[in-house]
């Protein structure tokens, strides 16, 4: 094999390499992985939409659900008709691919969540999506009702990324469970896609949340949701 075939066939499998994974968008880009084996990124066609997923191992840049499910282990959500997606935000405001129970395990973040009243405190947004017209309800539904411990944010699709529209919710807790975590839970559709979105917060069970808390958390991961998803109506 002559020096400028192999030259020709580096360029050709460099070139490959390179185009192999999507660019990503700025905010996407600022998210840290937390395992060195998994840095890989892909994009991915459900239905008609195109859904990032970050931090992956080069095995399943084709498959990534087979990797996200099987981290989350006993979603029957990801069983066929989609995945998940799940970002964890740091008291420093540094975000990371990756569950609060991972972050954890690495000792990127302490075991002990903070009860500070101050709007910086660790938080994670996941989402589940599936096609339709198979609906988020048939993997657990909520109820839509105000109560001691819950309140509903009636304004939540306010802060869905454009072309989000909202379905149910937001429903949130009131105060931080024993799980030592508050709970904000909504239902959207794209245009192909229904999705589960859930807010997250860290603090110390019985620990008050308000809804300014909430509405500050769901502000702050708009911007990554709307680069995780394009589902165009077109």
């Amino acid at each position: 094999m002559s020096i400028k075939l192999l030259v020709f066939l580096s360029t050709c499998l460099a070139i490959f390499w390179f185009i192999g994974e999507p660019p990503l968008p700025k905010e996407l880009a600022e998210i840290k992985c937390v395992s060195e084996e998994a840095q890989s990124h892909s994009r991915v066609t459900y239905a008609k939409a195109k859904v990032f997923f970050l931090c992956l191992s080069g095995k399943y840049l084709d498959k990534p659900t087979e990797e996200t499910c099987h981290i989350y282990d006993g979603n029957t959500i990801c069983e066929k008709e989609g995945g998940r997606i799940s970002l964890t935000r740091t008291i420093d405001n540094v975000v990371y691919a990756a569950m609060y129970e991972q972050l954890t395990h690495e000792k990127i973040l302490t075991k002990e969540p903070t009860s500070t009243p101050d709007s910086l405190y660790e938080s994670e947004f996941f989402t589940y999506f599936i096609d339709q017209p198979t609906k988020p309800g048939s993997h657990g539904d909520f109820e839509e009702t105000e109560t001691d411990y819950k309140f509903l944010m009636r304004d939540a699709g306010n802060y869905l990324p454009l072309g989000f529209t909202l379905l149910k919710g937001a429903i949130c807790d009131r105060r931080a469970s024993v799980s030592d975590s508050g709970y904000c839970t909504l239902d959207a559709k794209t245009n192909s896609l229904y999705w589960r979105i859930i807010i997250k917060i860290h603090k110390k069970a019985g620990t008050e949340i308000t809804e300014s808390q909430y509405r500050n958390e769901l502000t702050f991961w708009r911007p990554y949701f709307n680069k995780l998803v394009d589902d165009p109506r077109l």
